[in-house]
């Protein structure tokens, strides 16, 4: 299994299986399709995620946004027309 970790904010338009950990903000660009768990500061999905994620701030579930998975955020936003089967 892959990890993805950084310091800094991050932003991922591709394909990525794995875990990623972020101590900044976390983007899913339109064109993500991400398997994996994700840990943030801040967290935005604008692609398909199917995992869980930790957010210690906002969690923001876009329009284009697609999530399957367990969230555990400090707030939570989701736009009109957003796809969210959480717990």
């Amino acid at each position: 299994m892959r990890q993805f970790a950084d310091k800094g904010a991050s932003r991922i338009d591709g394909h990525f299986k794995g875990i990623i950990v972020s101590e900044n903000d976390v983007l899913i660009g339109p064109n993500g399709v991400i398997e994996a768990n994700i840990f943030g500061e801040n967290v935005t999905v604008a692609g398909n995620v199917t995992g869980n994620i930790v957010a210690r701030g906002t969690l923001e579930i876009l329009a284009s946004g697609v999530l399957n998975g367990d969230i555990k955020a400090g707030s939570l936003v989701v736009e009109p027309g957003a796809f969210c089967v959480a717990t």
